[in-house]
Parts: structure tokens; C-alpha cells; sequence
């Protein structure tokens, strides 16, 4: 099977570790780094360059939004938030999936990465 890098930034200290033992549990994630902070994110994404991204939109300082207008190569781009007034945003920029917090297990997390990955 296939193995795909991936970020994960979230100012969510809780909800990165919850992502990265789910991330362990699926075998087409390579999960290369997580960051709590969008700016550090911003540049670890620059530097890993994964393929698929996992992004909170609100987050001090840099939101989810800011965060995606500062990559110049762009990952596949999956927002993860509890807030669902965003989830018709995702038209307006590029981003490939909205998923709703919290994330119900492995299964779904490789259904994600699955269908994002086949666009």
C-alpha cells in the first residue's frame, strides 16, 4: 500500500496527540510532522513538503485560511474543525475535504486520505 506524507496544524495540543495515535493506526499515513502553531506549520510544510495536509482554521495569530495563502506548493488540503459555519467555505479556496471534529477512528481517517488522494 501506498504511503502518503502528511502534516497535521492544530493549536489543539489534545486534538494532535488524539490525530497522531489515530495516524499510526492507518497504513497510508506517513505522518512527517505536526505543529501547534500555524506559523511553524507554514514552514514545516515548506520544508516536508507532504502530500496531504490536515489544517485547523481557528488557531492564533495565523488562521487556517492565512496558513493556506502563505504555501507556495500546496498539499492536498483537508480542514479538520469543530466549526461548522466553515464548511461552505471550502469551495472558495483549495481545499479538498471538510471533516468535522472529532474523528471517529482509523477507519475514517483512511477513507479521508483514500478519497482525497483519488481527485
Amino acid at each position: 500500500m501506498e504511503k502518503y506524507k502528511c502534516v497535521a496544524i492544530d493549536d489543539d495540543l489534545v486534538y494532535l496527540e488524539i490525530f497522531k495515535k489515530l495516524a499510526e493506526k492507518v497504513d497510508s499515513i506517513d505522518l512527517v510532522g505536526t505543529f501547534s502553531s500555524a506559523i511553524d506549520g507554514a514552514v514545516g510544510v515548506s520544508k516536508l513538503k507532504p502530500e496531504i495536509l490536515f489544517l485547523d482554521i481557528e488557531m492564533p495569530y495565523l488562521d487556517g485560511y492565512e496558513t493556506i495563502s502563505t504555501l507556495e506548493d500546496k498539499p492536498r488540503i483537508i480542514i479538520v474543525s469543530s466549526h461548522l459555519e466553515y464548511e461552505t467555505d471550502e469551495l472558495k479556496i483549495d481545499v479538498k475535504k471538510f471533516v468535522r471534529k472529532p474523528l471517529e477512528g482509523p477507519e475514517q481517517l483512511e477513507e479521508i486520505v483514500k478519497e482525497v488522494m483519488s481527485m
